[in-house]
């Protein structure tokens, strides 16, 4: 099998591949339908962009060989470590004997899940309770009895309050899948420029993104590219430029298929300063994250031009 390895930095990258993993996930369900003539059997092996897994109760998962970077914060209801796993319980510091004054501890309200979102794993639950419960008659009946919902009224408020990406995902995701960066907080952090980003994407954050990717890569019978897609239109322009470079230079010999997805302004620049400003961002952007996608393409050229003239 040729696995294709799927990259996401930024958040407007994570809006756009979150359509892409809906989309995926759509034809999924009806592969196996009999009765569904949308989508015949034309040979797609999804495995490619997902693997299998199990959970520690036996249960078998399928997961996007994914790796998705982004601010803290910007997961909305849904946890960093997923769905499908079991996390670890964080540690209390109120156990912790290293500091003698006075601690002042500030929580945040959770996050709730939207009528989308919940209607999702209502379904989720009839179709496991049906699967132990009922036969196939019984779970499809079920199954129509749930689509017969006010779906119009679950959508109309979706469109009216998506806030983050992961309003709308259908998809579980691995526990290494989804990434926050330190120290950039969605919606809080100034981050509009590439400037913003540089430097951020280090250390040891830069090697635990580069895990995530290598546990991907290790467990592949035969890797055949990575799919890159990275929001080019802030400073996670720098943070890509930062994790491509460490990628390619890790995987060298492996193509990467690289799109950026850049938003439409919400505004157009007040004064003369921010419009240079955001010209000399895009300029930027462009010519440092294409660098080393490019360069890579070259390298490939020139080998094989070379080993044609050998010949």
């Amino acid at each position: 099998m040729k696995e294709i390895i799927s990259i996401q930095v930024g958040g407007y990258a994570n809006f756009v591949g979150s359509h892409f993993w809906n989309l995926q996930d759509e034809v999924l369900g009806r592969k196996d339908d009999e009765e569904s003539s949308c989508f015949p059997d034309n040979g797609i092996n999804f495995d490619v962009l997902y693997r299998v897994g199990e959970t520690r109760q036996g249960l078998e998962t399928y997961t996007p060989r994914l790796v998705a970077i982004d601010a803290r914060g910007s997961l909305g209801a849904v946890k960093v470590a997923g769905s499908l796993y079991d996390n670890p319980s964080s540690t209390d510091t109120t156990l912790l004997f290293s500091w003698k004054g006075k601690l002042s501890k500030h929580v945040s309200e959770p996050e709730i899940k939207n009528e989308f979102l919940q209607s999702l794993e209502q379904e989720e639950l009839d179709w496991v309770t049906s699967q132990q419960t009922s036969t196939s008659r019984d779970l499809k009946e079920k199954s129509s009895s749930v689509e017969s919902r006010d779906e119009h009224k679950i959508l109309q408020n979706l469109e009216d309050t998506v806030q983050y990406w992961t309003d709308y995902s259908k998809v579980h995701f691995h526990p290494l899948s989804l990434f926050e960066l330190d120290g950039v907080w969605h919606g809080t952090t100034p981050f509009d420029d590439y400037g913003n980003g540089r430097d951020i994407l280090s250390g040891y954050m830069k090697d635990d993104a580069l895990d995530r990717v290598r546990f991907f890569v290790e467990e592949a019978d035969h890797m055949q590219g990575l799919q890159v897609l990275v929001d080019d239109s802030n400073g996670f322009a720098a943070v890509s430029d930062e994790f491509l470079e460490a990628v390619h230079d890790e995987y060298d010999k492996s193509p990467i298929l690289l799109f950026t997805a850049h938003p439409p302004p919400l505004r157009s620049p007040a004064t003369l300063f921010e419009s240079v400003v955001r010209r000399i961002h895009d300029a930027v952007s462009f010519s440092a994250i294409c660098q080393g996608t490019c360069k890579s393409m070259t390298q490939r050229i020139f080998t094989q031009v070379q080993s044609m003239l050998l010949q």
